[in-house]
């Protein structure tokens, strides 16, 4: 939405394990149960079982500081903060219409293992934008940066090289 807001500030897009189209139905009423429960219950309860989904095999076998810091992050936000994010989620617009009319340079990472947001919906965002580059990232899931920070870091790099100069 901001880039769409404020196209004259914004010279690029890297969208990172993410989605243009808003919940279906049955997405959305989860979500609106997950905030109920998250709000009732508290943040464990909703958090911890999505801590399977958010990392890859490699760092879920051979990155325990990095487990444990998404672990700590998730217990550490508060329980409104979670039931706010679902709900705005569930509410979100769908831009999948509006993205081949953007004229910026656009880069898509997703990572190989990501079950929240799949390749495929990846590959079908960067599809709409008519131009954007896909970029895989294997050995990470929905967290990109944080499982394969050098890799990412360097897709960031090649994607903004010239931009600002």
């Amino acid at each position: 939405q901001f880039s769409q807001r404020h196209t004259h500030r914004v010279a690029a897009l890297i969208l990172t394990n993410t989605r243009a189209n808003s919940d279906d139905t049955a997405a959305a009423a989860n979500r609106r149960e997950v905030a109920t429960k998250a709000l009732i219950e508290g943040t464990a309860s909703v958090v911890l079982p999505m801590l399977d989904k958010l990392l890859g095999t490699q760092t879920k076998s051979n990155r325990p500081d990095v487990v444990e810091l998404v672990r700590s992050m998730m217990l550490e936000t508060r329980k409104s903060t979670v039931a706010w994010s679902q709900l705005a989620m569930s509410t979100r617009e769908d831009f999948l219409d509006r993205l081949p009319g953007w004229r910026m340079p656009v880069t898509c990472v997703a990572g190989a293992e990501d079950t929240i947001v799949p390749l495929e919906t990846m590959r079908q965002m960067a599809n709409q934008f008519g131009g954007a580059e896909l970029q895989v990232v294997a050995n990470s899931a929905h967290m990109t940066p944080l499982e394969c920070p050098a890799e990412f870091a360097q897709i960031v790099r090649i994607s903004t090289r010239g931009i600002g100069t």
